[in-house]
């Protein structure tokens, strides 16, 4: 999944979550869907999809960081690779 897909599930969990909270304070009227949902029972459930949501960036900051240490990772090893080719080929002259 790309990038742009974490978000916007991070995006919705985290518009359940403030709905879920907003329902618990106070009654939502036009809800009827939510309506019927208590108020403790709301309250964890804008936990439940707060913690989702950070969990859902968590693991795309991973994902992203993996990625660039590998690219770093190539990089310095290529550079690596380089050195040690060109290292082998210096001609030393000594007075």
């Amino acid at each position: 999944m790309g990038p742009v897909i974490y978000r916007v599930l991070a995006l919705i969990s985290f518009v359940f979550a403030f709905v879920s909270f907003v329902n618990s304070a106070s009654g939502i009227t036009g809800f009827a869907v939510v309506d019927d949902v208590g108020v403790s029972t709301s309250a964890i459930f804008g936990i439940v999809f707060s913690l989702v949501a950070v969990f859902i960036l968590l693991l795309l900051a991973r994902k992203q960081l993996k990625e660039e240490g590998l690219h770093k990772y190539e990089e310095e090893e290529n550079l690596l690779d380089d050195d040690s080719e060109n290292s082998g080929n210096d001609d030393v002259v000594s007075d």
